[in-house]
């Protein structure tokens, strides 16, 4: 029987496969902002013990290996091979920092072709949250 939370005793062999789609949902979504807010905590934290430019360097370090190393994983889990922008898309898709399901973004994709893609972002929370409360970060 599927969990739909877990509140009951404790489960030594729990596997995700226990619980309910609805519930690993949730979770996902839970996961998605613990995502990217552990990412603005790490940045937080070297900006504050080393300057703002040391840690855009990090930001930047960091963020390209998740692009090789991780990155990949998705597209692999996927079964997305991505030889064309729009596979490239949909292998960003699969990332926790995606627009899907989330609240974090908004917008609209103008497909031309596999590799004419029009993005346009109309929302990105963590944007309007560094215009109100890092404006020297915007840069």
């Amino acid at each position: 029987m599927e969990m739909t939370d877990y509140s009951g005793p404790y489960k030594h062999d729990l596997k995700f496969e226990d619980f309910s789609k609805d519930f690993l949902i949730k979770l996902m979504h839970s996961w998605q902002k613990a995502y990217m807010r552990l990412s603005a905590f790490w940045y937080q934290a070297v900006m504050e013990r080393s300057g703002m430019d040391i840690a855009d360097e990090c930001n930047l370090e960091v963020w390209s290996k998740v692009g090789e190393k991780v990155v990949p994983k998705f597209a692999h889990i996927g079964k997305v091979e991505p030889k064309t922008v729009l596979d490239a898309l949909k292998v960003v898709q699969l990332a926790p920092d995606s627009h899907v399901g989330s609240e974090l973004f908004a917008g609209e994709v103008d497909i031309k072709n596999d590799n004419h893609v029009i993005t346009r972002t109309t929302h990105c929370a963590p944007l309007e949250f560094f215009e109100k409360a890092a404006p020297q970060r915007m840069e």
